[in-house]
């Protein structure tokens, strides 16, 4: 049987992470502070170190996670496409619908 604070400790750094994405893509990684990202999320900042040890690990799971959105909503059901120009336009589609559904509101988390 899973540990219940294990769940709720990933179901935590999730939200974090998904919450700091969608920040990072407006004010850009370094422009994100921990107050900021807290505060949207209504925890202190020491509760998001129960979770890493310091900003620097934050970041780098921040980037991992939005590197994980990107291939899981666009890279990976554009390989459904055919081989060739239709995977391609699967690809670029994809993007596209990403963008117009507004889940960064910054726009491409990478470009921030």
């Amino acid at each position: 049987m899973t540990d219940g604070r294990l769940l709720r400790g990933e179901r935590t750094r999730g939200a974090v992470l998904d919450a700091a994405v969608r920040l990072a893509s407006v004010e850009g990684l370094e422009g994100l502070s921990l107050a900021r990202l807290a505060q949207t999320l209504g925890v202190s900042k020491s509760g998001l170190f129960a979770h890493w040890p310091d900003k620097r690990s934050l970041q780098l799971a921040i980037v991992e996670h939005a590197r994980r959105q990107w291939i899981e909503q666009i890279v990976e059901p554009a390989l459904r496409a055919p081989r060739g120009l239709p995977r391609l336009l699967a690809l670029h589609e994809l993007r596209l619908d990403f963008y117009a559904a507004e889940r960064l509101p910054g726009g491409c988390f990478f470009q921030a």
